[in-house]
């Protein structure tokens, strides 16, 4: 049977390397990698590595884009950030930081308007206003009035709260909370 353990989570050379660092007091180099089935050579190489002219732009690109995105609250997506990069005198394409976006695992957040569902049965004509817009009571559940609202959150969707409410002290005797 084939061990999976190293396939489930395969660590960044940037991890290895800061973790070789961190014990260089205890160990030697060689006694790090070997322990760690890690190549010497890709150690020796990411610690004199120099950011290239690609990658120093590529970082500085990443930087404007993330400041937009953040400027405006996480809400604006790829054309929208290029619109605003090229009123900022940034020459861009919609590609270019649809790109950059998936690089930094960045979305725009976007709200689903609630739209209203009609209700699909007819009120009862023999059913009357019992109220009369008389909001006064003088004991107890006497009067109870109700009421429903729909919440937006922001990893569920749209959520209904309903909850009931007694006329003489205007507290709430009950709610209920839910998808539907």
């Amino acid at each position: 049977m084939k061990k999976s353990y190293c396939h489930i989570r395969k660590k960044s050379i940037a991890e290895y390397v800061s973790f070789i660092q961190a014990n260089l007091d205890n160990y030697t180099v060689k006694q790090m990698c070997s322990a760690l089935k890690f190549p010497r050579s890709t150690y020796y190489t990411a610690i004199n590595h120099v950011t290239s002219k690609r990658e120093q732009e590529y970082n500085k690109f990443s930087e404007k884009v993330l400041s937009v995105y953040n400027e405006y609250k996480k809400r604006y997506g790829a054309v929208k950030i290029q619109r605003e990069l090229n009123d900022r005198n940034i020459s861009c394409s919609i590609k270019r930081v649809q790109r950059y976006m998936k690089r930094l695992a960045i979305k725009s957040i976007v709200v689903q308007k609630y739209h209203y569902q009609k209700n699909q049965g007819n009120v009862p004509k023999d059913k009357k206003n019992i109220l009369n817009r008389d909001f006064e009571a003088n004991t107890v559940f006497k009067k109870l009035v109700t009421d429903s609202t729909y919440i937006h959150v922001v990893n569920e969707g749209w959520s209904s709260l309903a909850s009931v409410m007694d006329l003489y002290d205007r507290k709430i005797i009950g709610w209920a909370y839910g998808k539907k």
